[in-house]
């Protein structure tokens, strides 16, 4: 996997290596963000040690490291995880501190009592910094720490690695146009092991269709994979999940689309939740929340929302249909929608940037946005003062004054009072409209070209 952005986690590792001593950290994040490429690109010019944990019994676990390792066979056969630790520092330690990663780490855990022990004993005895793996968010926020007990203190930092942003997505695919770069974003979302799936050189379009919906490529079973690969109910969850991908966002709805109980419902969405594939939106706390739906469901990850949306929502036509007959009849109209969510993703990191360079009139502290039942807020930062900034995003091929009076009358029902109004546009904006922002300083107009 090429390596992307990460200027923040490169820094705080750097800052962890150069401490005297040992140090232990936890990395984790959702597969393909790019975990592993972090700590390769970090090891470069260092003497390191990587480990890849797999999904098999202690003891073999162990002859796989040793294997790894070229450690010459004992009497008995088998290493302890110290014995295999002090091979690793004895063959490298002559050349300075020692960087040692071990990828997946959660596989050991779950089958050895005696590997967290083991490692912090080692930490305890030689200068080693040692950053431990894992793509189980749910594993490393909710049961690490009873897993490993007193353990877990000796871990000195957890880094959670989230997903690239915009301008990495733009930077990555460096010659396609924003309106292509923001379709991309959209399907793939900020992870770059989905990047590296499509050619620079096709428009997203043909990748789409090859890459994607071509049933030998690699992402055409990848939204089942990811939901697969840590539960088990697969049915069920996945009942959930083309129901939300569908449009039903209440639990009620979801209720009466699958027929499980709401009791049940419930309990796969904490779960769901918990692995960070689907959130649960709330109202903005400084709003009046009167006329706000409440109690809303949503898939978080961009990729997922695609592949129960359109793959598994449309299998039977994929299934019959030409790849290219299925993008043009059914496909293509699904993704202007899918897109939408993605612009409004794109349009608050666009915000989010401004206010780090200080370019808006509030240094926001808070972000969230507004679900109307007539009409919604895309975005809303507040600052520390309680000052407000909002925005809404526009696919009309012209916002004019009446979209305009629209965002005003959704902007009242929420009760926010906004120093500022910011009014995104995929298509252009009327004359009047351009003319309001230049006499009002509290309106901003912003096409996606610029972003």
């Amino acid at each position: 996997m090429s390596f992307t952005g990460r200027k923040k986690e490169l820094s705080f590792l750097e800052e962890s290596f150069n401490r005297d001593g040992s140090f232990l950290s936890v990395l984790y994040g959702r597969k393909g963000v790019g975990k592993t490429a972090l700590c390769k690109k970090f090891a470069q010019g260092r003497v390191s040690c990587f480990l890849f944990a797999r999904e098999c019994s202690d003891v073999r676990q162990r002859r796989y490291f040793a294997e790894d390792l070229s450690m010459e066979e004992n009497e008995s056969g088998l290493w302890s995880y110290s014995d295999i630790f002090e091979y690793a520092f004895r063959k490298n330690s002559s050349d300075g501190k020692l960087l040692l990663v071990i990828d997946e780490f959660q596989h050991i855990i779950k089958d050895s009592s005696s590997f967290m022990d083991e490692l912090t004993s080692f930490l305890g005895k030689h200068d080693c910094m040692a950053i431990l793996i894992s793509s189980s968010i749910s594993y490393v926020e909710n049961s690490f720490v009873s897993k490993t007990g007193r353990n877990a203190l000796s871990v000195d930092r957890f880094l959670k690695v989230g997903e690239l942003g915009f301008l990495d997505c733009v930077k990555y695919f460096d010659g396609r146009t924003t309106e292509e770069c923001i379709e991309i974003y959209s399907i793939l979302g900020g992870v770059p092991a989905y990047w590296e799936c499509f050619d620079k050189t096709l428009p997203p379009a043909e990748n789409i269709k090859k890459n994607i919906l071509s049933k030998n490529s690699f992402l055409f079973t990848e939204g089942r994979e990811m939901v697969a690969s840590e539960l088990r109910e697969l049915t069920v969850y996945g009942t959930v999940l083309s129901c939300m991908a569908a449009g039903e966002c209440k639990l009620n709805d979801i209720h009466l689309q699958t027929g499980y109980s709401r009791a049940k419902i419930s309990v796969y969405l904490k779960t769901l939740i918990e692995m960070e594939l689907v959130e649960k939106v709330y109202p903005f706390d400084a709003a009046d929340n009167t006329a706000a739906r409440k109690g809303l469901y949503r898939i978080k990850v961009p990729f997922l929302r695609f592949y129960y949306r359109v793959i598994c929502g449309h299998y039977s036509d994929l299934s019959l249909l030409s790849v290219s007959d299925f993008y043009k009849k059914i496909a293509s109209g699904l993704i202007i929608d899918i897109c939408m969510k993605g612009l409004k993703e794109v349009c608050k990191e666009y915000l989010s940037i401004m206010g780090d360079n200080g370019a808006l009139p509030i240094k926001p502290v808070r972000s969230g946005e507004w679900q109307g039942k007539n009409g919604n807020i895309d975005v809303i930062l507040e600052d520390d003062a309680g000052r407000i900034v909002i925005a809404f995003v526009s696919v009309k091929e012209e916002t004019d004054l009446k979209e305009y009076t629209s965002f005003l009358k959704t902007a009242g029902s929420s009760g926010l009072k906004p120093v500022r109004m910011y009014i995104f546009s995929a298509g252009h904006f009327s004359d009047d409209l351009k003319v309001m922002e230049k006499e009002d300083d509290s309106i901003k107009l912003v096409r996606i070209e610029e972003l």
